[in-house]
């Protein structure tokens, strides 16, 4: 509702976005090493599916229908979204990462850091 508010959420976004972009990346390519057109053929999907579901969230949202009806299809989009983003979270990033073995103190620690940020900025913002 606020200018901070907008700004706020476009630089959360904006530093999300590029580390999970980073890191997928490196995952595609460590996966394919080999192949790298197929590399960049994967990536062009993962490129374009956060635009399109953004668009698809600001229409549902602006929708003229009953709002118990959007209510519902916000909260199963948004349902989906944070059980993949909970998913690769700790199945595909963190926990090849502990299998790792190296430091793995310095790595419980950045994880408990992390989610202690993400958990101020939240509560902060309100």
């Amino acid at each position: 509702d606020s200018d901070f508010s907008l700004v706020s959420l476009f630089f959360g976004l904006g530093v999300h976005k590029s580390i999970e972009a980073f890191s997928t990346g490196l995952r595609i390519i460590r996966c394919h090493k080999d192949r790298p057109i197929f590399s960049f053929i994967l990536v062009i999907p993962y490129a374009i599916t956060s635009p399109i579901f953004a668009i698809l969230g600001m229409v549902i949202t602006d929708l003229s229908t009953n709002e118990i009806v959007r209510n519902k299809m916000t909260t199963i989009l948004m349902s989906m979204s944070m059980g993949t983003f909970l998913y690769i979270a700790f199945f595909e990033m963190l926990g090849p990462e502990r299998e790792n073995g190296k430091y793995p103190f310095f790595k419980l620690v950045a994880t408990f850091l992390g989610f202690t940020i993400i958990a101020v900025i939240m509560i902060w913002g309100g």
